[in-house]
């Protein structure tokens, strides 16, 4: 199954709750919470992070198709990888 599409992002009142855009219902709905246990700075800075996942891959995907490696075989095995792992492969 495809991760819930972007774009995410972090809750106003909330930082530490993601939320998804859906055309079909307004405005945004829950995608992940991050753990309450940590520090409220950690908390946050994990929670934009989650957000940016879905920009993050497309644009990863984009660079790895497009061949912006020539000088860099380790980055485009590492770029592949994280791809792969984000796709559950």
């Amino acid at each position: 199954m495809p991760h819930t599409p972007g774009p995410w992002q972090q809750d106003q009142e909330l930082p530490y709750e993601i939320r998804a855009a859906f055309e079909s219902r307004v405005p945004f709905e829950g995608v992940a919470k991050v753990d309450r246990k940590q520090d409220k700075r950690e908390m946050e800075a994990n929670a934009r992070l989650i957000a940016a996942a879905p920009e993050l891959l497309d644009a990863l995907k984009e660079l790895v198709q497009y061949g912006w490696w020539e000088n860099a075989p380790a980055s485009k095995a590492k770029a592949e990888a994280a791809i792969a792992k984000a796709e559950g492969r």
